[in-house]
C-alpha cells in the first residue's frame, strides 16, 4: 500500500504525528467504504505497531480504534464485514483480539470472551483458542479448562512434517514445520500453565515430559524445550533466519 510506504517514511524521518495521520487515514478509508469495520490489513496493523513504541499518541488512537469495534461487538454485531475463505462470516472478537495482542492488554480479551460466552456461545466456541493466552494472564484457570488444548492430537501432523520438511526453508518458501512446532508447543504451555494453576502440578509436569517425548525429531525436541523454557525463543530464531534471506525480486 502506497499510504503505508508513506508512513514509513514518515516514521523513519522523525514525524511521527504525520505517520500517525496516514495511519488514521487509512482506518478512516476503509470504515467509510465499508461501514460494518472491517478489520485493519495486517501490515497497517504491524507498522501502528512499530510506530506506537516510539509515539505514545499511536497507543490512544489503536485504543479507540479498537473500542468502536469492542462496541460493535457489545452491541450484538458479533461479525465483521470480512469473510473467511470459505465464505463464512469472521467473528469481530477475533478482530479485537488482534488489537489486544498489539496492545498487550490480556484484561480486554478476557472480559469480551465471558460477555461472548453468554451471547455468543457458538462464536465463544469457535474462538476460545484466540481466547485461552489471555484468559491464562488474566488467572481464570477455571475458565481456561472449558477449552484446555490437546496438543498431543498434533503430534501426527508436527512428526509427519518434519520427515520431509526443512525447519528454515530456503527462498521464500513457507515455514510451515516451524509454524506447527511453534503452535504445538503454544497449546502445551497452555495446558500446563491451566493445569498448574488448578493446583495439579505434578500432572502439569508429567504432561510437559510426554509431550517433548512424543516428538520424534532430537532437534525439534531441543527446539520445543527451549521455547517452552523461554517462549518466544524459536520465533526470535525464525526472525533472524528471514532477516538473512536475500530480499525477493520486484
Amino acid at each position: 500500500m502506497d499510504a503505508v510506504r508513506l508512513a514509513i517514511a514518515r516514521r523513519e524521518a522523525g514525524d511521527f504525528d504525520g505517520a500517525l495521520a496516514i495511519l488514521r487515514g487509512i482506518a478512516d478509508d476503509l470504515r467509510r467504504n465499508d461501514p460494518a469495520l472491517p478489520p485493519l490489513p495486517f501490515i497497517v496493523m504491524f507498522e501502528w505497531s512499530v510506530l506506537m513504541e516510539l509515539h505514545p499518541p499511536a497507543r490512544d488512537a489503536l485504543v479507540a480504534l479498537r473500542d468502536e469495534h469492542v462496541q460493535r461487538l457489545l452491541h450484538g454485531d458479533v461479525d465483521s464485514a470480512h469473510q473467511e475463505f470459505d465464505g463464512s462470516p469472521h467473528s469481530r472478537f477475533w478482530d479485537i483480539a488482534w488489537f489486544n495482542d498489539t496492545l498487550k492488554d490480556w484484561r480486554s480479551n478476557h472480559e469480551l470472551f465471558v460477555h461472548l460466552e453468554q451471547t455468543a456461545p457458538e462464536v465463544a466456541r469457535r474462538y476460545a483458542w484466540r481466547a485461552l493466552p489471555a484468559i491464562v494472564a488474566q488467572g481464570d484457570f477455571a475458565l481456561g479448562a472449558r477449552y484446555m488444548p490437546d496438543p498431543l492430537e498434533e503430534l501426527v501432523g508436527l512428526n509427519g512434517a518434519a520427515t520431509f520438511r526443512p525447519l528454515f526453508p530456503p527462498g521464500r518458501q513457507a515455514p510451515l514445520l516451524s509454524a506447527l512446532l511453534s503452535g504445538y508447543c503454544r497449546d502445551v504451555g497452555l495446558r500446563c500453565a491451566i493445569l498448574t494453576g488448578l493446583g495439579r502440578e505434578a500432572e502439569a509436569l508429567a504432561f510437559r515430559a510426554q509431550a517433548l517425548a512424543g516428538i520424534t525429531s532430537a532437534s525439534l525436541r531441543d527446539m520445543a524445550e527451549r521455547e517452552l523454557a523461554h517462549p518466544g525463543s524459536m520465533g526470535q530464531l525464525m526472525g533472524e533466519h528471514e532477516a538473512r534471506k536475500p530480499p525477493p525480486f520486484d
